[in-house]
This record gives structure tokens, sequence and C-alpha cells, in this order.
């Protein structure tokens, strides 16, 4: 485990104790403290697991790195989803070049190959990048951002969907985004809102809490201010109305979807009223390079 003398983000070395909570998803022993820095408003894990070991503290089985070989009725309305937001918030260009960060199970890749972007991913999991790369027939980095040394303006759009959580230096990352995106690229980014009703209500059981692998938390102020530094102008930030964060608090999912099938009509109004007043888990983010 490594100190973090100064704030990710801003640098600053003011900061509060925020809240100390054990590993409860993925059962890594031991307390895990966040501080809040007191001049950003940044949640940081303090002390957190080094690069170099932070891969022991993820699971054999982690769920984003679990692709399903059989089209189910779950990856169905995973398709659909995925395809909507491509469709609604994302403008298309034809030959545009898209890439995401975390690729995980390469289903929003497929997604956006299928509507006719030329895809790219970057996935440390070598297994994952590897079924990626065989189904799409796409080259899958497994190094880090920073290491990949993509030209600049290379990217129309880049999509970091729940991983800039994970990054240890999540300011290089965006600023690396900026340089590689192209004049007036965009870039999509979802992160657990640490302001929600939820993180509120279950406290240090926040199943999107997450430590240690959860190296940062971000609300609509911090993450506005990051992209804002980094050079971005935000386009529009959307809460998620879907229930799935909601429900895995309380059951796991990952081995019971048909269980989020069945129950999503009836806590979807609960969760679309937090989304509609910004204390929903997730947040959708949506910015421009200035």
């Amino acid at each position: 485990m490594e100190t973090v003398n100064k704030c990710p983000f801003c640098s600053s070395k003011e900061k509060k104790h925020f809240i100390t909570a054990k590993d409860i998803l993925y059962g890594n022993k031991g307390n895990f403290s966040y501080n809040k820095c007191q001049n950003c408003e940044l949640v940081y894990l303090n002390p957190r697991p080094s690069e170099k070991e932070i891969g022991k503290y993820y699971p054999k089985t982690y769920e984003k790195h679990k692709i399903e070989q059989k089209k189910t009725f779950y990856r169905i309305l995973v398709d659909i989803f995925l395809k909507l937001q491509l469709n609604l918030r994302i403008p298309f260009k034809k030959n545009g070049k898209f890439l995401e960060i975390g690729a995980g199970q390469g289903y929003l890749l497929e997604n956006a190959e299928k509507i006719g972007w030329n895809v790219t991913g970057i996935e440390i999991n070598k297994k994952a990048a590897e079924k990626i790369s065989k189904k799409l027939g796409i080259k899958i980095f497994t190094k880090d951002l920073l290491e990949c040394k993509f030209k600049k303006n290379s990217f129309d759009v880049v999509a970091i969907i729940h991983t800039l959580e994970h990054m240890h230096h999540p300011f290089k990352e965006l600023k690396e985004i900026h340089k590689i995106l192209k004049p007036g690229g965009m870039i999509w980014i979802e992160v657990p809102n640490i302001d929600s009703f939820e993180f509120k209500l279950f406290k240090k059981k926040w199943y999107a809490l997450q430590p240690p692998v959860h190296l940062t938390h971000f609300n609509k102020k911090t993450i506005s201010k990051t992209l804002n530094k980094a050079g971005f102008k935000i386009k529009k930030i959307r809460f998620d109305s879907t229930p799935w964060f909601f429900l895995r608090n309380f059951t796991d999912l990952d081995k019971h979807k048909w269980l989020y099938i069945i129950t999503m009509p009836f806590i979807y109004p609960i969760s679309l009223l937090l989304a509609l007043t910004g204390k929903a888990t997730a947040m959708k983010i949506y910015a421009e390079k200035k």
C-alpha cells in the first residue's frame, strides 16, 4: 500500500477523513479509508494499493471481464440500451474513430462497430482483450493509455465507462485523452456519484464504494472541475436512471440477472426520481474538446 500525500486532482495536501469501509464485494481483508480534499472536494482512497500491486485486489472472476457467449435476454437488453445511447448521445461521423478505455466485455465496442464506427479498445486484462480481439477482429491494447502512445488528434470519441475511478492518475489520463482527441472530439465518461442518495443511505456498505479498487470518487462539482481543467467543455451531465446499481446493494445481480429483469418495472420509478434530482448512483458525462 502507498500513502497519497496530496490530492490526485488539485495536489492540495489539505484533507479530512471521509469514510472507512471493508471490501464487502470481493472480500479483500482489512479496512480501507477515504479522504476528502478540502480544496476541490475529491474523495480518494488513502492509503491505496500501488500500481504494481493493484491487480491482486481484483478477483479472477471480475464481472467486467466475463464475456457471455450466448445471446441471452439480458444481453439483448444491454445491446438495446447501448445502441440507444450511441445513437442519441454520440454524434455519428462516417469513418469516425472510436476508442474505449477499459473495454471489459467488449459490448460497447461491438455495438459501436455495428453502427459504423472504426473501433479500438484498451483492456488491461489480457484474457478479456484476446476474446474481444478475436470476436471483433480488431486490435485491443493491453497497456495503460499513457503507454499506448497514440498520435495527437487520433480519435473522434473516447469512452471511459466506469473506469476513471479505478485509475491512479485520473487527471493525467484525461489530459492524454484531450491530446489524442480530434478538435471538437467527444469524451464520454461514466462514474459513481458520491453525492448519491444511495451513498447516504448505505454509507460504508454502498455497492459503488468498492474499496480498494475504486481509488477516487466524484460528484457533479468535482468531475466538472476536473474536465474543465483538462481542457474539456461539458455538454451534458445525466444521472443514470437504470435500477441496476440500486438493486446491487441488496443482491448479487451477476448471479441473478433474472431478478433485475423481474423487479425493474417496480424499482424504475424510484431510480428515475433519483436521476431527476441528481441523486442517482451513477453519472454520465458528455464533454467536448475545447
